[in-house]
């Protein structure tokens, strides 16, 4: 893998990443202030899916990446385990578990989709699974900070406080 390829790679994921941990932590409050109070569980529901989203884009960096090396057969590959998620999981999940457990079902059909891509990738040495984990846990670790600073001096919920917007969702 060319270094080149490899520092600017990071350096887009690094400039969504950081897109991606403030929605995290905003977006309830966008909620909020758009909508009245019949819609506050989608407070709580919308930093889920952002969650499913940042999985969505390293799927898409992963996808440009094997059409480029004209192998679309990964990029159906991880289509096919998004697709088998979520046929096989939402039903499951929403009819046993809630909207709650469909809401993850959606985030792990994502991250589906970027596993299988990744198995191709690093077949053809092209990425770094590595990169990718820690690049997550940075995302995660940042929309929990932000969330907790902006959260304590008012101006998004807490995560407590967010938690108690999903009531109606995960009960």
């Amino acid at each position: 893998v060319s270094a080149t390829f490899q520092h600017k790679r990071r350096l887009a994921l690094c400039a969504i990443a950081g897109a991606v941990a403030v929605a995290l932590a905003v977006s309830d409050r966008l909620i909020l202030i758009l909508y009245d109070g019949r819609y506050h569980a989608a407070a709580f529901m919308l930093p889920v899916l952002f969650a499913g989203t940042w999985f969505a884009v390293l799927a898409a960096f992963g996808e440009a990446t094997v059409f480029g090396l004209d192998r679309p057969r990964a990029s159906a590959a991880g289509n096919l385990a998004k697709f088998v998620i979520l046929i096989v999981g939402l039903p499951l999940a929403v009819a046993h578990y809630g909207v709650f457990a469909g809401l993850l079902v959606l985030l792990l059909a994502e991250a589906g989709r970027w596993v299988a891509l990744s198995l191709a990738l690093r077949a053809e040495r092209l990425t770094s699974v590595r990169d990718d984990v820690l690049m997550t846990v940075g995302v995660a670790a940042l929309a929990v900070a932000l969330k907790v600073v902006l959260g304590n001096v008012g101006l998004v919920p807490t995560i407590a406080q967010w938690w108690a917007l999903g009531q109606s969702v995960h009960g």
